[in-house]
Order: C-alpha cells, then structure tokens, then sequence
C-alpha cells in the first residue's frame, strides 16, 4: 500500500450494478469522509455552495445521514477536454442518444417525446 493511500478508509467502491437505475443512482452518489459516528451537525447539512448541486432531500436515514448525499436533477459535470473523441467512440459503436445528434434530430426526438406524453 502506499504511503498517499493509507490515511484513506475507502478510496474505491465495487459497483454491482443489476439494473441500470441501480448503477446510474449508484454513479451520483457524493460521500463525505467525516466518521458516522460522530453526533456533529456542520458536515451533515448542506452548505450554501452545494444548493442546485445536491439534492436536498435525497439522503440515507440513520449514523450516514447528510455524509452521503446525492447530485441533483440539474446537475451538469463537466471535463477539461475535448470532447469530439467522445462522440466519435460513441458514434462508432452505434450508440442511441439524442445529445451526440445534430439540432435538427434532438427536435425531431423532442417532439416524438412529446406526442408520447399526450
């Protein structure tokens, strides 16, 4: 083990994902390295700056209650890079997605989604 790696509990988490809900819910989680132990209130509650990036009421009952908490429905994570060799992975292996499709086709699906609804 490292010296870098042995102060830290956790530093990885197996995903078993059986569902696609299950393994999407499973890739928002945010969790605080704070002792659950702990009966301290500040590391619970959501700080100003979290406000449209957590969501406030999505959180565990019990000793992990407020340490492991979930991004929002508004939540939009970005990277520091180009991401055309992204699309074109995506493309290549025949991926369905209306967000890699020009204007014209995310249109068009919107409005089928829309007549779906109706």
């Amino acid at each position: 083990m490292s010296a870098r790696a042995r102060g830290r509990a956790c530093t990885h988490l197996c995903m078993r994902a059986r569902a696609h809900l299950t393994g999407a819910g499973m890739m928002t989680r945010v969790s605080s390295q704070f002792e659950k132990t702990r009966k301290v209130s500040g590391p619970r509650a959501l700080q100003p700056s979290q406000w449209g990036m957590l969501c406030p009421s999505d959180t565990p009952e019990g000793e992990a209650c407020g340490l492991v908490k979930n991004l929002s429905l508004l939540t939009h994570v970005t990277v520091d890079q180009d991401p055309t060799p992204l699309r074109q992975l995506c493309f290549d292996i025949g991926t369905p997605s209306a967000l890699f499709a020009p204007a014209r086709a995310r249109a068009r699906v919107r409005a089928q989604t829309m007549q779906r609804a109706y």
